[in-house]
């Protein structure tokens, strides 16, 4: 079993999702962020 991939922040300091706020304000660009990472 794979572990499960964790969201790389600039720093590239992996962070766990639920430490990432959601809220209707910054959903999108949450969402844009885990997808396109500092790409995006």
């Amino acid at each position: 079993m794979e572990p499960i991939p964790t969201p790389i922040h600039a720093t590239g300091v992996p962070t766990p999702i639920k430490a990432i706020p959601i809220s209707p304000a910054n959903t999108p660009n949450s969402i844009k962020f885990l997808i396109g990472g500092t790409a995006g």
